[in-house]
């Protein structure tokens, strides 16, 4: 019976072998891949080069055709002189209109090849020059004869030499062309063949390799199996051991269970409580305590409107110092029922079209927004939200930018959105007073200010209700800024799924 150490050595000896096996048949396959890439490749630079070979062929025969009905259109002429037969004239012009052919259709084919179109266009001025004086020459023949068609020869030599040079030059060329191309393509052909062999003969020895040790990992194995089966049926002896010791636990486990749940009971029932009282407590405020403060402003108004001339200055800036308070107070009010109802009130997910669920918040605050530069670059891009909740959100950061952006030379306000890890940021800039970043935590926190309320107005609950609001939508709010540089606050959103067709 093997110990549980040489167990394990054979283990590790087994998972050094798997790991070579794997190695070995991974370079295979990436050999073999390579090779077929190589091969690919060669057959690709084949094709190239004969194409370029067929091309440079189609090149010869275009010059040898064009050269051929040049020397058939001499011909013609030639015989033209002597006999003064018209057909030889008509067999001239043929031949002259296939060679000007043949001519354009070389310089087409040969557009890659600059030299050869130097060529070609000092052959196309020639041949422009000769075919007049060809021309020429049997219209002297058919006015004055044979006699001054020789004196002419005689005067002004051939009419061909320096056109048959320069298209013997032409095919030269392109005959070097060709054995280059040619050369290449036999080239590429051996070096594909040298790789696809070595290649392959490297593939078979790992693959060689890899089997051998396959037949050795399995010869391993078998020991191994045989050395786990002794070691399972002690096993198998501690598991009944465990086995009563776990039932005595989970005996004792439940117990315990059933203490949890009625320590869970009674908290939910204290909780729920709670919530009571904090639902009475929020109807106490909206009703018993906005009540004095509408009957303070009231009175106030009516003695500004019915007794302000008994009152001297001071009295009627003091009146509108208790209206101020009064509209304070109550806004106070106001924020904290909607962060007392945002805190109770059921979530409700769904997906939302971001462009066109800020534009009609935007609407709504077309007023606030008159005096503000206002960009909206919200992409459309679908999210996973609670639309009030959101609504919430959005609104109070426009308004806070409106707010602090107020005393800039020229207010801006920027929404934008950008894709983040698989969540999309809608991100509102301004660029008003901005704030230090040691209090950034600060200003998510509820009653809490970085300003005089002097300079400007609120309660201190905006940006706390915009915490809360994300919070609970599994969102979250970050914020940005320097001191006189403005701010950017940035709302995580997760995505929403991708609708199905």
């Amino acid at each position: 019976m093997q110990s549980s150490e040489a167990i394990a050595a054979d283990l590790a000896g087994s998972r050094v072998r798997d790991r070579l096996v794997t190695v070995g048949f991974t370079l295979a396959l990436v050999l073999l891949v390579t090779v077929g890439w190589l091969a690919l490749r060669a057959f690709d630079r084949q094709s190239a080069d004969a194409a370029w070979a067929r091309h440079t062929m189609e090149v010869l025969l275009e010059i040898e055709a064009l050269n051929s009905n040049w020397q058939e259109a001499l011909t013609a002429q030639r015989y033209y002189l002597i006999t003064g037969e018209d057909f030889h004239r008509a067999a001239f012009e043929q031949s002259a209109a296939a060679a000007r052919q043949r001519l354009a259709r070389a310089r087409s084919l040969t557009a890659d090849n600059t030299d050869q179109q130097k060529r070609l266009g000092r052959v196309a001025a020639l041949f422009e020059e000769r075919l007049p004086r060809a021309r020429a020459r049997m219209d002297l023949r058919a006015r004055e004869g044979l006699e001054a068609v020789r004196r002419d020869i005689a005067t002004r030599g051939e009419i061909s030499g320096e056109l048959d040079r320069l298209i013997e030059t032409l095919s030269e060329a392109e005959h070097v062309l060709l054995t280059g191309r040619e050369a290449a393509t036999a080239q590429s052909v051996q070096h594909s063949r040298t790789a696809m062999i070595a290649g392959i003969v490297l593939s078979v020895a790992l693959v060689t390799v890899a089997l051998l040790l396959l037949r050795r990992d399995a010869r391993a194995r078998r020991r191994a199996g045989e050395a786990l089966l002794e070691a399972n049926e002690r096993l198998e002896a501690r598991v009944a051991e465990r086995t009563a010791e776990l039932h005595a636990s989970e005996q004792h486990v439940r117990a315990l269970n059933a203490d949890l749940e009625q320590r869970v009971a009674e908290r939910t029932t204290e909780l729920r409580a709670r919530t009571r009282e904090l639902e009475a407590f929020s109807y106490s405020v909206s009703h018993d305590l906005k009540a004095p403060l509408r009957g303070i402003d009231g009175y106030s108004r009516l003695l500004l409107e019915d007794h302000a001339a008994a009152l001297d200055q001071e009295g009627r800036d003091f009146l509108g110092y208790i209206r101020n308070a009064c509209a304070q107070m109550g806004q106070l009010i106001e924020d904290l029922l909607a962060y007392s109802r945002l805190e109770r009130r059921t979530m409700s997910r769904s997906t939302v079209e971001l462009r066109s669920f800020v534009d009609s918040i935007l609407s709504t605050m077309s007023a606030d927004l008159a005096r503000v530069r206002l960009e909206n670059e919200v992409a459309e891009t679908r999210v996973q939200a609670d639309p009030e909740g959101l609504a919430i959100a959005v609104r109070n950061l426009v308004d806070n930018a409106v707010k602090f952006s107020a005393a800039a030379p020229e207010p801006h306000i920027c929404l934008r959105t950008e894709p983040a890890d698989g969540a999309c940021a809608l991100s509102v800039a301004d660029n008003g007073t901005g704030f230090d970043m040691r209090f950034v935590e600060k200003v998510f926190e509820i009653f809490q200010r970085l300003h005089r309320a002097e300079e400007y107005p609120g309660t201190g609950v905006g940006l706390a209700l915009v915490r809360k609001a994300m919070e609970r939508m599994g969102g979250s709010v970050t914020a940005e800024s320097a001191p006189g540089r403005g701010a950017t606050f940035t709302l995580r959103l997760p995505l929403a799924a991708a609708p199905t067709p």
